[in-house]
């Protein structure tokens, strides 16, 4: 047994100084040529991704509505709204009390047409010094002459033996809250008889 032993422990010990006495090649191992491929191919992907932005702001610089577009839709959105709203104005019996309330949802509406509806340094001075990318934006129109700046006229309604419906301006008036990642442009309010 302890021959057995000898000679297992020489045959250890000489592959051993075999192995550290083994020169050092300066062959690529399989790995290497692997690693290598996956950099060349991360590259690759990395000048597909830079060609795809640039192109992808050239697009949007392409298609982005000029001012008078702006224009048109934002005045399309006021009539619409204000239509929509004396629509919504229909008599309850809680106008005697305390008013009624609306809510009407526009969809699809653009950041553009949002800030052209409640005024640009309005909404300037909404998203100044919060962050850039703002989920809502909400503006409470309180006076009459506030909602007269977004709408025009005030919204009203008449109904049946001469009374007249009118937007209440008691706490909040008209709100207009803005969803960027709906597009949603609602508009509630109460109104009185």
């Amino acid at each position: 047994m302890a021959t057995t032993m000898t000679t297992t422990a020489r045959a250890f010990g000489n592959s051993i100084e075999n192995n550290c006495a083994a020169p050092v090649s300066n062959k690529k191992r399989p790995r290497d040529d692997e690693l290598e491929s996956l950099r060349k191919e991360r590259d690759q992907l990395k000048a597909a991704l830079a060609a795809t932005q640039q192109e992808l702001e050239t697009l949007k610089k392409q298609y982005e509505p000029s001012e008078e577009d702006v224009a048109k839709s934002v005045e399309s959105l006021r009539c619409d709204l204000e239509h929509q709203i004396c629509k919504a104005m229909v008599w309850r019996p809680s106008c005697k009390t305390n008013g009624a309330r609306l809510s009407v949802v526009f969809p699809n509406v653009s950041r553009a047409e949002y800030r052209g509806l409640i005024g640009a340094e309005r909404f300037d001075k909404m998203s100044k010094g919060k962050k850039a990318e703002k989920k809502t934006f909400t503006y409470s129109a309180k006076t009459a002459e506030e909602v007269e700046s977004i709408l025009g006229d005030l919204p009203g309604a008449s109904i049946r033996y001469g009374g007249w419906l009118s937007l209440s301006f008691q706490g909040q008036g008209l709100r207009l809250v803005y969803d960027t990642t709906t597009r949603k442009l609602t508009a509630a309010g109460k109104y009185v008889l």
